[in-house]
């Protein structure tokens, strides 16, 4: 799979605080995710946290589905 990702810093704005995700997370997940800049939490831009959130989730559910715990 090829992915092509193109982003503008908009008008009015001085920075690109845009961010997108394509990763394989598994054999048969890929996730392919973008996130609008808006803002910044303690000096890092929002988007990139949303997106990472989003990452750690899927992974987390990932493993849970493929490994269930013995409980």
């Amino acid at each position: 799979m090829e992915v092509g990702v193109a982003t503008d810093v908009g008008a009015g704005q001085h920075t690109n605080e845009d961010a997108w995700s394509a990763e394989q997370l598994h054999k048969n997940v890929t996730l392919l995710a973008v996130a609008d800049g808006f803002g910044r939490a303690h000096g890092v831009p929002a988007s990139t946290l949303v997106l990472e959130t989003v990452r750690d989730t899927v992974r987390r559910e990932l493993r849970r589905a493929t490994f269930p715990s013995k409980t």
